[in-house]
């Protein structure tokens, strides 16, 4: 979790702009607005959460306050929610430091929205920590290897034939006369064209030394970088350690997804010799 690290970046940002401006009448908070997304899992089973959130209120590290929003779709890699944690809650290891919790359904964009304003004038006000616990669902696998049907059927079975939650709303604007059919698909459009033209921009997209702050430009690159050393492993063997790891028994029928997407794109990279 990037959760202490970001919380104590934007401390110290606040604390730089006030130094900046000479802002005598500061409180921490007023300047930066540290907002930390979690998985539901990880909010409730990463020990680091758990001692941010207890140092949250103390004087010496409280960044007034940050709204955590919890992007619970009930399920940890493959693990349901019963088997992650003990309380009903994934937000409720944030009880015990006093931190207020707001429950929204991730299918309603209207209420989420509200959550959100409220979760920011709360934080305005009292300059401490609140979260968001927006309860969801997770359309695809964790990565592009998990398949979820194999581990949650029953769960996926009910998610694929649910409709999503853009389609939902906009076809709730559209019977309310808010929107219409060709506006949204021109939005549509307009937000594909931009994804399309981002990836298109990444095969020609050089890295650049970002700007440094002044009092971080004493600090140079590094001049020495680990020297590569063989292992004394030949690469027909690793050819063959890589072929037969993923062989399989005359006996066994491998599932058509774990052939397409994981058996033959490594027996290809091998053949390349790019594995």
């Amino acid at each position: 979790s990037g959760t202490p690290v970001g919380m104590g970046k934007s401390r110290i940002k606040d604390i730089n702009i006030a130094r900046t401006t000479k802002n005598k009448s500061h409180t921490i908070g007023d300047h930066v607005l540290a907002v930390s997304v979690h998985g539901d899992s990880s909010f409730a089973g990463q020990g680091v959460v758990a001692e941010s959130l207890g140092m949250s209120g103390l004087a010496h590290f409280t960044n007034g306050g940050t709204v955590h929003v919890v992007n619970n779709n009930q399920i940890g890699y493959t693990t349901p929610a019963s088997h992650t944690r003990t309380t009903r809650y994934a937000s409720d290891i944030a009880k015990f430091a006093d931190i207020p919790v707001i429950h929204v359904n991730g299918e309603h964009p209207e209420e989420l929205a509200r959550a959100a304003h409220l979760a920011v004038a709360y934080r305005q006000k009292f300059r401490k920590d609140i979260v968001i616990d927006v309860w969801t669902f997770r359309k695809r696998g964790h990565n592009e290897m998990d398949e979820p049907t194999f581990t949650q059927p029953a769960m996926y079975n009910a998610i694929n034939k649910h409709v999503s939650t853009p389609a939902k709303f906009e076809a709730k604007l559209i019977s309310s006369g808010h929107l219409t059919k060709d506006a949204a698909n021109s939005v549509k459009l307009e937000w594909l064209a931009s994804l399309n033209e981002a990836f298109a921009s990444s095969d020609t997209c050089a890295a650049k030394e970002p700007v440094r702050a002044p009092r971080w430009r004493l600090l140079g690159s590094s001049t020495s970088y680990p020297v590569e050393k063989t292992t004394g492993v030949s690469i027909d063997t690793l050819y063959e350690v890589g072929v037969k790891s993923v062989a399989s028994g005359d006996s066994v029928k491998v599932h058509p997804r774990i052939e397409r997407f994981h058996i033959k794109p490594r027996l290809r990279r091998l053949q390349d010799g790019h594995a």
